[in-house]
């Protein structure tokens, strides 16, 4: 039985855990060497809470049919080799708390739908090809306000209308306990300045796009006082400074 598969790595149980009617609640695969597309027979686990396939060589698309799993807490899906952009009806998985998909193959737009995860604290696409504007609905996702880490560094996004959030939806400025935020290797031409508005989040850690070079002269990619790190148009080749310092 699927229950009986389970062996402790240090402090970290991998396998399956289930509950006591035998039906499947956890999967933690991690660093199993897998590969393909994700087995079908997952999304007849209506129970499953936690699915954890972080650094595989997992590919294919995520299909629609993931939101079958609506008790689904945290999915974390990072470091493998997805491709195509998140279904339309992702925000179906009402449940989620924690979603993690850096480093992989992801591209397109976000969908509007991810305002409908009210209940999400842990949100990292960093290192994926998505691109187009970061949608209004973001704001509606008010458990963000506890969120720690907020990563969409290393994308193609290029529009933030944080001026029009800003008007419209304060919760996405109400962020009180958000410290580490991402934005850099994106292309984004505006808005970081409106974090650093007073009634904005108290960021220690804060990146983006805002170094320039001294010679020749090239004006950063946007203006950001209060960013601690700023990176260049390409960080894979030239580094990130502390917020002041110029490119020689």
């Amino acid at each position: 039985h699927e229950c009986d598969w389970s062996h402790r790595d240090g402090n970290v149980l991998l396998g399956v855990e289930c509950d006591d009617g035998d039906n499947v609640t956890s999967i933690s695969l991690e660093l199993n060497n897998l590969s393909r597309s994700l087995p079908l027979e997952i999304y007849g686990l209506h129970g499953l809470r936690t699915l954890d396939l972080k650094e595989n060589s997992l590919s294919g698309t995520l299909p629609s049919t993931l939101t079958m799993l609506s008790d689904l807490e945290y999915l974390d899906l990072s470091r493998n080799d997805f491709r195509g952009g998140l279904m339309e009806n992702f925000g179906d998985l009402s449940s989620l708390r924690s979603f993690r998909a850096e480093k992989n193959s992801f591209t397109g737009t976000l969908p509007k739908s991810l305002g409908n995860l009210v209940l999400l604290k842990n949100l990292k696409l960093d290192s994926n090809g998505f691109w187009g504007s970061v949608p209004e609905e973001v704001s509606s996702m008010k458990e963000l306000s506890k969120v720690y880490d907020f990563l969409f560094a290393d994308n193609c996004f290029h529009y933030l209308s944080l001026e029009t959030l800003r008007a419209q939806c304060p919760p996405f400025f109400s962020f009180v306990s958000l410290a580490h935020l991402w934005l850099n290797d994106n292309g984004f031409t505006d808005g970081m300045n409106n974090f650093c508005l007073e009634g904005g989040p108290s960021l220690a850690v804060f990146y983006s796009d805002c170094l320039g070079r001294s010679f020749p002269p090239i004006v950063p990619q946007v203006q950001c006082s209060c960013c601690t790190i700023c990176c260049a148009e390409n960080p894979k080749t030239e580094p990130c400074l502390l917020n002041g310092g110029t490119l020689p």
